[in-house]
């Protein structure tokens, strides 16, 4: 028979159960609902052409995994709420491929795909590229699958963000052992507070996809630092899997592999100076990180020597640098220009703050609170190995930090915040550490309930502030990455028959990243580049001469029009196109519209 305390839990387990079941039941619904909504044509929000089931899905989804995970009380369903949270995550990451989007990625995402084409077809050598990572892994994600390429890429980088979510709680488990803590990672880690959409963003850009892999570097390096200590230099099997993603994370991005590099070398140099102190070292101690060190530092070396690349943007930023640091730098010229911008069209720096990093800045005030009571107090208990991480990590952060600074006040372009999403992964797993913490620690002095409901609320509001910034919208003044296929087409109808050296033009420009992906190249001694809306609205022939294009997809006015609110482009400048004498359309299949500029 059962006690009372008995009847209660059993009670409590059933209601978790049921709340499970309405949890995937809602989840299943939120993915049919996408799936069967395809995209029609260029949408400039995928917040507001998806349907509402699948939000009201997700959201419900989402909130009984929070619940479950963190309050049910058997184990068993605390790890099913765990997994219908990554359910749900990967839902929202993966909208592109649910929503059958032809291509997500403008920009640099074209690029990339017309690099990838180029591997496949044999044009562009694998070992000629500073960053082949993420084009070798679609290839092979593509031709395994029998997927075009423009698929293959939305999977590799679906792929990264799940990789994300998953290794951040392993991060928190290797390092902590508490289930609690590592389920506040977990959905710290669905916030995704590496994807700014300011240089990091969720679409095949080796920057990003370098970032979103760190959690599983992290991952190893705090289980090398847990591995054997008999000797510093003896060959472990979690060394040598910790070599092999250093490596990756290498092939995948160098920029970002040099960060970790400062970061191990500041390991290295805080492990030397604590053997001096310490003359009987203890076994429990973290190992010795020289030789990971080592192999990084060559293997970095080796790759990045005699790329062109590497070494001309390496040059251009320490340049920009310099200038910014003797008094010529453009930080505060490009930000009151933006501030400008924005105040024109009724927002402000402050707004745009706050809607991106306002729970990044939360996180990244728990995060020094741990940093700060690391260096004074023993944080882990007993545990030498955490509480020594995270002195490693205080002390490691500096270089980066100043590195990001440095590009902050060069103003060199949006290579700045390339550092802060890496900075932000640090900031997702310590900050995560810090609440679980926080929890266990209030919990002895208040009741429990309290406190534990208080974070539930925090990581709910946060969880919905965060969906509204993973991808670029009129929300934070950025159009969508969406390329439809009629837009795709139209340039490739371009480049196909037109006799493109005459030169192709567009509103801002951008043709030119067309031609990466179609030509899977750049295209030498074609003229690229921007129409203003003076000439739109009155005369295309004086602009650029007689004889060449002028392409205007659907992504351009819903852009200028709506995200932008016409600052730079009226309505009423596109519809004029049409009218002038001259301009003679020569594609138009409702998407995209190329005209020939006759004078």
């Amino acid at each position: 028979m059962l006690t009372g305390t008995g009847s209660v839990r059993h009670r409590s387990d059933t209601a978790s159960k049921g709340a499970l079941a309405v949890g995937y039941l809602a989840l299943l619904v939120a993915v049919v609902a996408a799936h069967t909504s395809p995209a029609t044509g260029y949408e400039l929000s995928v917040y507001a052409r998806t349907p509402t089931a699948f939000w009201i899905g997700v959201g419900v989804a989402t909130a009984v995994g929070l619940v479950t995970a963190l309050f049910a009380r058997t184990v068993a369903s605390r790890v099913l709420g765990l997994g219908l949270g990554v359910g749900s995550y990967a839902a929202l990451v993966c909208l592109p491929l649910l929503r059958n989007y032809h291509y997500f990625g403008r920009g640099d995402g074209l690029t990339h795909l017309g690099w990838t084409r180029g591997i496949l077809a044999g044009q562009k050598e694998v070992l000629s590229m500073l960053y082949p990572g993420i084009h070798t892994f679609a290839i092979f994600v593509g031709e395994s699958a029998g997927l075009p390429l423009t698929r293959s890429l939305l999977y590799v980088v679906s792929a990264f963000a799940v990789v994300f979510a998953l290794f951040v709680p392993m991060c928190a488990w290797a390092l902590t052992g508490d289930l609690r803590t590592t389920t506040i990672a977990a959905f710290s880690a669905f916030l995704l507070l590496p994807i700014t959409n300011v240089s990091t963003q969720l679409a095949p850009h080796t920057t990003t996809q370098t970032v979103l892999f760190l959690p599983v570097v992290v991952y190893l390096f705090v289980r090398y630092l847990r591995s054997d200590r008999d000797g510093t230099l003896v060959p472990t099997g979690v060394g040598a899997l910790f070599a092999l993603v250093l490596a990756a994370l290498v092939v995948y991005h160098p920029q970002q592999a040099l960060n970790f590099l400062l970061m191990l070398a500041t390991v290295c140099g805080l492990q030397l100076v604590a053997r001096r102190w310490t003359s009987h070292p203890s076994v429990t101690e973290p190992r010795r990180v020289y030789a990971p060190t080592g192999f990084l530092a060559v293997f970095w070396i080796a790759w990045s020597r005699g790329h062109e690349r590497f070494q001309s943007g390496a040059t251009n930023a320490l340049g920009e640098i310099v200038t910014a640091l003797t008094g010529g730098g453009g930080v505060a010229a490009d930000t009151a220009q933006r501030g400008g911008s924005l105040a024109a069209i009724g927002s402000g720096l402050v707004e745009i703050f706050l809607k991106i990093f306002s729970v990044a800045s939360v996180y990244s005030a728990v995060t020094a609170a741990v940093l700060l009571l690391a260096l004074f107090w023993k944080l882990g208990g007993d545990d030498p190995v955490e509480s020594s991480f995270h002195r490693y990590v205080a002390a490691a952060l500096v270089p980066v930090t100043a590195l990001f600074g440095l590009y902050l006040v060069g103003s060199v372009s949006t290579q700045a915040f390339r550092h802060l999403g890496f900075l932000l992964v640090f900031v997702t797993l310590l900050g995560a550490v810090g609440l679980g913490r926080g929890w266990d620690t209030l919990s002895d002095r208040l009741p429990g309930a309290p406190v534990g409901s208080a974070i539930a609320a925090f990581l709910a509001v946060a969880l919905v502030v965060s969906a509204l910034t993973v991808f670029p919208s009129p929300w934070i003044y950025l159009p969508s990455q969406h390329v439809s296929e009629q837009s795709m087409s139209g340039y490739e109808t371009t480049f196909e028959h037109a006799t493109v050296s005459d030169g192709v033009y567009s509103v801002r420009g951008g043709s030119d990243r067309f031609a990466d992906a179609y030509y899977a190249r750049k295209v030498p001694n074609t003229p690229f580049g921007s129409v203003n809306e003076t000439a739109m609205r009155t005369d295309l022939s004086t602009y650029h001469g007689t004889g060449w294009y002028f392409a205007v997809s659907e992504a351009d006015r819903k852009r200028e029009v709506s995200a932008y609110d016409q600052l730079r482009y009226s309505r009423e400048s596109f519809a004029l196109v049409r009218t002038q004498r001259g301009v003679n359309s020569i594609v138009d299949n409702g998407d995209f519209e190329l005209y020939y500029v006759t004078g």
